[in-house]
C-alpha cells in the first residue's frame, strides 16, 4: 500500500475500522455503504490529487465487484459498472 497517499490510507483505514472491515477485505470495502460514505466524507478533505488517486484505487480494487451499491457511492464509476 506504499503508493496510496497518506491521507487516503488514513481515511480508508479509519472508515474500515469503524465498520468492522479490514482495509484489505475488498468485498467488505467495496460493498459496505457505511464504509463508502465514511471514506468519501474523509477523503473530501484530502488534496484534489489524493481524491483522484482514491477514485482510481477504488475503481481498480472494486472493478470485479462493481455493484449498484458501489456505483451509487461513487457515481463516476457508473460507466465501468455498466460496461
Amino acid at each position: 500500500m506504499a503508493s496510496i497517499p497518506a491521507c487516503v490510507l488514513t481515511c480508508s483505514t479509519t472508515a474500515a475500522t469503524s465498520v468492522g472491515c479490514v482495509i484489505t477485505d475488498v468485498i467488505c470495502v467495496c460493498t459496505n455503504t457505511v464504509f463508502q460514505a465514511a471514506a468519501a466524507a474523509c477523503i473530501a478533505g484530502c488534496s484534489p490529487e489524493d481524491q483522484a488517486a482514491a477514485l482510481a484505487l477504488q475503481a481498480q480494487q472494486c472493478a470485479a465487484l462493481c455493484s449498484c451499491i458501489a456505483c451509487l457511492s461513487f457515481p463516476s464509476l457508473l460507466p465501468k459498472c455498466i460496461d
